[in-house]
């Protein structure tokens, strides 16, 4: 950054970090210096890479700290305290050095693509109707095969867009109205809670 004559200061981000993601202008330096702060991090990296035709992600890097393990779903909540959704790594993988360039600069173009895009956890089917149902409409709006009750929507992929797209599917087919803190915050199987709470209570109200 520099000071204007008038005392204003001009910030000059480094604009080889800046891409466009759904529409969005996102400074990666911005994600980095966030993923950062979180105390199991060492080092952060942030690209974007095209996973499919179509299908661009945000990728996080990660050096972890001396003696510490990097917790993806912590590290994940502790973002959302900082950034937007749409800013929020896709995947994380942990190495422990990043490629360089010849000129010692961190090589973005050579850093691995995630072996799991779907964050890998204990998947848990979903069992009651509820839960298939609200799992149709994410498998169709997300483009992946399967989610279980344990999956958060922008941990499989989904983002800002398709949430609200995702909200108005639930109340349409569902009839359940859900919030988008509760898509930020639940898991499949806690929403799908919410929608038959929601069916119950309506069923004794008629």
């Amino acid at each position: 950054s520099r000071y204007l004559p008038n005392g204003d200061v001009l910030y000059l981000g480094r604009m080889d970090q800046q891409i466009k993601l759904r529409g969005y202008r996102i400074e990666l330096g911005e994600i980095e210096s966030a993923m950062s702060d979180i105390e199991e991090i060492e080092q952060a990296v942030v690209s974007l890479k095209e996973i499919a035709p179509n299908d661009q992600r945000l990728i996080g890097y990660v050096i972890e700290a001396f003696g510490e393990t990097f917790q993806q779903r912590k590290a994940r909540k502790l973002l959302r305290t900082k950034l937007p959704n749409y800013m929020i790594p896709s995947s994380f993988v942990v190495m422990e050095k990043f490629p360089l360039t010849p000129s010692g600069k961190i090589d973005r173009k050579a850093l691995p693509m995630p072996s799991d895009l779907t964050h890998a956890r204990a998947y848990v089917p979903p069992k009651t109707q509820m839960e298939k149902s609200l799992a149709n409409i994410w498998q169709q709006l997300i483009g992946v095969e399967k989610v279980g009750t344990q999956d958060n929507f922008f941990d499989v992929g989904g983002h800002s867009l398709l949430a609200l797209q995702m909200i108005f599917k639930v109340e349409s087919q569902l009839g359940c109205n859900i919030t988008p803190r509760d898509v930020l915050l639940q898991t499949l199987g806690q929403l799908a809670a919410i929608c038959e709470a929601q069916s119950v209570q309506q069923a004794i109200n008629n």
